[in-house]
């Protein structure tokens, strides 16, 4: 069976899955600013995977880490 494509999404969901999410967000209603953090547990659903997409419109990411390592 083909793995079902989601047109809505430019993320590689047929590649990995979220396990897990954890959010911490501080609202900041003056200046119209959600910020924080999210931590995510993933899983991959096949091999070989190099990459995750996110989608991320609209959503300034400043880093990314990995067990403490920062990734590109």
């Amino acid at each position: 069976m083909a793995p079902l494509r989601e047109p809505n999404t430019q993320s590689n969901h047929n590649d990995v899955s979220t396990t897990h999410l954890h959010l911490d967000l501080a609202v900041d209603f003056a200046r119209k600013i959600l910020s924080g953090h999210v931590m995510l547990t993933l899983i991959t659903l096949v091999d070989n995977v190099h990459k995750v997409v996110l989608d991320t419109s609209f959503i300034d990411v400043h880093s990314i880490e990995k067990d403490g390592e920062t990734l590109k």
